[in-house]
C-alpha cells in the first residue's frame, strides 16, 4: 500500500507543476473543505441533515447536496444560513493566487 501511495504522491507532485491543474486542484480542495466542515460540525452537534435543514430553513436534500464535495451551487447566503444553524461563523480569506499556489 505504501508503494501505491508513494506512486500517487509522485504523480500528484508532477501534476501540481502545471499551473492550470494546480488551480483546479485548489478549487476542489476548497469544495471538499466546505463539505467536510459542515458534516463535521453537524455530527459534532449530533444532529441529522433533517434537523439542520429545519434550523437553516431549507430542505434535507439541499443539505445533502451541500455536504457533497463536488457541489458548487450554493450561495454565500445559503452557507451563512447553514453556519448560523450550526452556531458557527464563516471565515473567508481572499489571497492573491500567486501566494496561494506557492504554498
Amino acid at each position: 500500500m505504501n508503494k501505491k501511495k508513494d506512486d500517487f504522491e509522485k504523480w500528484l507532485d508532477t501534476q501540481l507543476q502545471d499551473d492550470e491543474f494546480k488551480k483546479g486542484y485548489e478549487k476542489k480542495l476548497i469544495q471538499l473543505r466546505i463539505a467536510e466542515q459542515i458534516i463535521q460540525n453537524r455530527k459534532t452537534q449530533n444532529i441529522t441533515q433533517i434537523e439542520l435543514a429545519k434550523r437553516a430553513g431549507t430542505s434535507q436534500s439541499a443539505i445533502a447536496r451541500i455536504e457533497k464535495a463536488n457541489y458548487t451551487g450554493y450561495s454565500f447566503k445559503t452557507l451563512q444560513k447553514v453556519a448560523d444553524a450550526l452556531n458557527c461563523y464563516i471565515d473567508i480569506f481572499i489571497i492573491p493566487m500567486q501566494q496561494r499556489l506557492s504554498r
